[in-house]
Formats: structure tokens, sequence, C-alpha cells
């Protein structure tokens, strides 16, 4: 079986819908192609597979512009639902986010 680097055991197969309140998004300083995210789960459903988070928990996300149609419109404060991956182990993950669609504008 395959260790994370953190000696952790690595997440089984899974994907899940989530619908969350976008906290932060910035573009990786080492990748161009690839967006860093924060976000609070609102909703959280699995299409298969454990979930590996719940409501109200913020999590650590990524997508990368190919997944990001709407990256254009999307900014802190909006509600998202995407559907995600999430790769690491029980202790340090992140979920790739991929079909980024807008629930809700922001709030002005």
């Amino acid at each position: 079986m395959m260790g994370s680097q953190s000696g952790g055991m690595m997440a089984a197969p899974n994907e899940s819908t989530i619908t969350a309140k976008l906290l932060s998004m910035k573009r990786s300083e080492k990748f161009s192609d690839k967006w860093l995210l924060e976000l609070d789960i609102q909703a959280i459903e699995s299409v298969h597979g454990p979930t590996f988070a719940r409501a109200g928990q913020r999590v650590k996300a990524f997508a990368f512009d190919v997944d990001m149609d709407t990256v254009g419109q999307l900014a802190a404060g909006m509600v998202i639902t995407v559907k995600a991956e999430y790769l690491g182990d029980a202790r340090d993950g992140q979920f790739q986010l991929k079909h980024v669609e807008v629930v809700k504008e922001t709030d002005r």
C-alpha cells in the first residue's frame, strides 16, 4: 500500500459534490495554470467513496485553468458548486476542484 509523504495512508478513490462559500482565491506562484482556494463548506454529498469533509468546515482546494471556465467571474464571498476529489491523507490533503459553477454572487 502506498503512503503519503506525511506517513499516513492515502485517501481512497472519491468524488463529492460540494456547495461552498469561496473565502479566498489566488494563482499559484509555482504553476501559472493552477489556482489555490479556501472554501467554507455549506453542503457535501458523495458521488462515490467517502467525503473527507463536513458542512461548516474550512478546507484548502486547488483547480487548474482548464477546470475553471468561470475563473473570471469568481470572487471571495460567492457561493459555488463543484465536483471535487480529496487528495492526501487524514492529516493533510486538499480537494481538487472540477466543474466550478457560481450559485450565488457576493452580497454587496
